[in-house]
């Protein structure tokens, strides 16, 4: 008997191992490496299956290989390890549990099946003695587990039959707590059933049909430790455990008593049991705390905290950072001040630039880039992470991409923390898309206890009436084309001031905002009819048109069909006459008439503030419209004020309460109506009231740069008359603008003439000379 046991111990036994898995939730520690060699305290998993099989009498293991294959050959370049000879056998298409088995088993004998990917130290001498006792054909290594419902489950009898199988149950199903570890030992005959080439599975198909065949499948519950590597989460704890010895396991590296470590440098805090590589540089204060692994060549700065954290060979942390419980791929770089939180993961060679934060369960993939004060909130796998700033049109991005239901629920929150009992209004461009997040938004902001109230869906135009007569605090209008835009006003339909543009991206990007609690959400108001209402105040602002007769070139866009029923209500003839011609948004109007030419809206601006100096009114208008109508105003004695775009102080406070009262300027439907109403109050024709404004036109052009704005100016010459948003010059040609965009990456230019080919030939003058430096 004695003889007997000894032979069993010593038994010969060939081994199957399943290291084809891809471990796509571990991802990105398994994106250039597969699943089974995941390094556990600096080793990869396989290896501690190849020590398990070794222990118990492995003579041959061959691996089934598909996800990365080849990275596996490379790591054993003489086909074996500590002297077990190794065999691969690769899948060209997916075969399932199963069906890799049978591609890969060279043998005759009942063998064994084993997870390369999986982390135990069972008895696996036990579980064969077991299995040739029982005479099965099939013996499944089974554990208990404390939550069986991520697992297969095993039911078997007293006498360690199995009589069913249950995948994954609900708590409700949970009838047995015997998880199937992915372990067998199978007998040649179950080969017999595996389909040739084909993809089966052991626990859907083989072995419901062994039960179906009356073939005996038997349970062998082991004791020991068994940890399916499934996530970050197990990802971590397994290091834990097997740090904290629960894993019969060996390692190397362990600190289990800080008099194991020679010399730490000054106030370092070193709380064992942690796994420390080799060439390890740790700074002053730097703090190790209880369950890390930290790999070879690794440099931890000034004052940095590491806790239950994995770093792999070759990581730099910076000064005075924090990582809890993340995971730092090889040769991932934290700059000073960052932080890193629970179960996130940084891929290999990413760099966490300066101050930055990563959050719990945020995976940064290898080789990207966090910029320097970043706050990130979510996965940043393809392209750049892209901050929340506010440019000329608001904050815009790819729909479904940055900007996203969740992200406009955190403008929501932003918008609602800019401040106390604000009323926020929003409204959106009626499209499907841009309705949904709208409602993410205003759920946003309705959590944020702030009030807010939905103007619903209608073109631009609408909104700002509906901002302008209710005066919310704050608005926020959504379009949803070819990228998404959240365009942000403030005070009626105003830009947004620069100060509150840097706190609403501040919040975006920091994550720092009201939460309200039970009872203290922001009331939701929906406004329903807002389409009618401001048709009924574009009726109000004109006169009845019997006898006029205009044509519409776009009457098939939203803004057109508008401005075709208020004419037509207005008694206005729509089949002659001149083409009026209306911007998508509805801001923007222009006109072309035999005998006049096309008239653009600038000039049409200029007409209708004509009209107003007559009546001995000033006028209030965008800083983008230049000194004609300044000159305009000078001849009726009168003044022409601006409102800035982004307003940095209080300066245009005048011409911003003026302009509620003037919406004509940003509204061409109402630009429309009050002009043809001129007309037929006046009995004037277009060309003789045009003739009282002086011909010009207006062209502007973006233009990239690389230095400064300052040095922009510097370099054309152009000196400011005092701060304000950009500089004016006065050339012989005619008037300009330029003036920085919000981003600080290109410059605006607007330039003023008499004809539009002069004043399309002064912008690119003035574009090149930006480009290429003055002309000598």
């Amino acid at each position: 008997m004695a003889f007997l046991r000894w032979f069993e111990r010593k038994c010969v036994m060939y081994a199957v191992i399943m290291a084809g898995g891809e471990g796509s939730r571990l991802r990105p520690l398994t994106c250039e490496i597969p699943k089974p060699l995941a390094p556990l305290c600096g080793k990869p998993v396989v290896e501690y299956i190849l020590d398990l099989l070794k222990k118990h009498g492995c003579s041959r293991a061959t691996l089934t290989l598909m996800y990365l294959g080849n990275e596996l050959v490379k790591h054993f370049p003489d086909a074996e390890y500590s002297g077990i000879p190794l065999d691969f056998a690769f899948e060209d298409v997916p075969l399932g549990t199963a069906g890799s088995v049978k591609n890969a088993a060279k043998t005759q004998e009942d063998f064994l099946v084993i997870s390369g990917d999986a982390m135990c130290d069972f008895d696996l001498t036990a579980a064969f003695t077991f299995h040739r006792e029982r005479q099965a054909a099939a013996t499944l290594v089974v554990t208990a587990v404390e939550d069986p419902r991520e697992y297969g489950l095993v039911q078997a009898g007293e006498d360690g039959c199995i009589t069913g199988f249950l995948e994954k149950p609900s708590r409700m199903n949970c009838v047995s707590g015997l998880a199937n570890t992915g372990i067998y030992i199978l007998s040649p005959e179950v080969l017999e059933l595996i389909p040739d080439g084909q993809s089966s599975d052991f626990s859907f198909d083989i072995f419901p049909e062994m039960l179906k065949r009356g073939m005996k499948l038997c349970a062998y519950q082991a004791k020991g430790y068994w940890k399916d590597i499934g996530d970050i989460k197990s990802y971590l704890d397994c290091q834990h455990d097997m740090l904290g010895g629960k894993v019969c396991c060996e390692l190397s590296g362990v600190v289990r008593d800080v008099k194991d470590i020679l010399t730490l440098p000054q106030g370092c805090t070193v709380d064992p049991p942690v796994a420390i590589g080799k060439n390890v540089t740790l700074e002053p204060e730097v703090v190790i705390g209880r369950g890390s692994v930290i790999g070879d060549n690794v440099t931890i700065g000034q004052g940095s905290k590491i806790r239950g954290a994995v770093l792999a060979n070759g990581v730099s942390i910076g000064e005075r950072c924090g990582v809890n419980q993340a995971v730092l791929c090889e040769d991932a770089t934290l700059e000073n001040g960052c932080g890193v939180y629970e179960y996130a993961v940084i891929g290999r060679h990413a760099a966490i630039q300066g101050h930055s934060f990563v959050h719990p369960r945020v995976k940064v993939w290898d080789y990207k880039t966090v910029p320097r004060g970043t706050n990130l909130k979510e996965n940043l796998q393809y392209g750049d992470v892209c901050e929340a700033i506010c440019e000329e049109d608001g904050i815009s991005g790819t729909l479904g991409g940055m900007v996203s239901p969740h992200f406009c629920a955190t403008v929501g929150y932003a918008l609602g923390s800019l401040k106390k009992d604000a009323i926020i209004g929003v409204g959106s461009d009626g499209s499907a898309e841009a309705d949904a997040l709208r409602s993410a938004l205003v759920s946003g902001v309705a959590a944020s206890g702030s009030e807010i109230w939905d103007f619903g869906g209608g073109i631009r135009t609408q909104f700002d009436f509906c901002m302008d007569e209710t005066r919310c605090d704050f608005g926020v209008y959504l379009t949803a084309e070819e990228k998404a835009c959240l365009s942000f006003v403030q005070d009626g339909c105003l830009p947004m001031s620069r100060a509150f543009e840097r706190k609403l991206e501040g919040y975006i990007n920091r994550g720092e905002y009201k939460r309200a609690g039970k009872g203290h959400f922001g009331k939701v108001v929906s406004f329903s009819g807002m389409d009618r209402l401001y048709e009924a105040h574009l009726l109000r602002c004109g006169t009845r048109l019997d006898g006029i007769s205009v044509r519409l070139k776009t009457p098939l866009s939203k803004t057109g069909r508008v401005l075709e029923r208020v004419l037509r209500r207005l008694g206005c003839g729509l089949d002659g006459g001149p083409y009026l011609g209306i911007s998508q948004d509805g801001a923007r109007l222009s006109l072309f008439e035999e005998g006049v030419g096309f008239v653009p809206h600038n000039r049409l601006i200029a007409l209708m503030c004509a009209v107003r100096f007559e009546r001995g009114e000033d006028v209030s208008l965008p800083n983008s419209l230049l000194a004609a109508i300044d000159r305009l105003a000078e001849r009726y004695h009168h003044r022409a004020y601006h409102y800035a775009s982004c307003p940095c102080d209080s300066s245009d406070a005048v011409a911003r309460e003026l302009a509620h009262t003037q919406p004509f300027a940003r509204d061409g439907i109402l630009l429309a109506v009050e002009l043809l109403s001129y007309l037929k109050v006046s009995g004037q024709s277009l060309q003789q009231a045009l003739a009282r404004v002086p011909r010009f036109s207006t062209v502007s052009k973006q233009v990239e740069i690389r230095e400064n704005p300052a040095e922009v100016f510097r370099k054309i010459g152009a000196a400011s008359s005092g701060i304000g948003e950009g500089v004016r010059l006065k050339d012989r040609r005619g008037d300009l603008l330029i003036r920085p965009a919000k981003s600080g990456k290109s410059v605006f230019i607007y330039a003023e003439s008499r004809d539009t080919e002069t004043a399309a030939e002064l912008c690119d003058f003035y574009a090149d000379m930006i480009k290429k430096g003055p002309v000598s």
